[in-house]
């Protein structure tokens, strides 16, 4: 998959490990952007890279939705405070749907 069909669609599946292919790198900037952030005293660069970074976050979530067989509005579920842990461990640890679904043929 391309890079910018990753980041800048919304339609198709991605795998796990595509999915923690994004995240991980994803997550150790912004945790180094929130360490100088704190030594600055300024947390307006972890502010900046999340707000840049959404659409891109959303883009990925929506697809590893679709790999486990659910819409993307699934990822508003990670909202509510319950329920959110659910949707960490469904696209976090679980695999995706086997086969063809609505969003395309599994990959894995």
């Amino acid at each position: 998959m391309a890079i910018s069909t990753l980041l800048f669609s919304f339609e198709g599946r991605i795998t796990r490990a595509q999915w923690w292919g994004y995240f991980a790198p994803y997550f150790v900037i912004y945790v180094c952007l929130l360490i100088v952030g704190a030594r600055l005293q300024s947390f307006f660069l972890p502010m900046a890279y999340a707000l840049v970074m959404l659409y891109p976050t959303l883009a990925v979530n929506v697809k590893r939705c679709h790999d486990r067989g659910r819409s993307g509005w699934f990822v508003l579920i990670c909202l509510v405070p319950i329920l959110g842990f659910w949707y960490l461990v469904e696209i976090c640890f679980l695999p995706g749907a086997e086969g063809t679904n609505e969003c395309g043929a599994h990959q894995g």
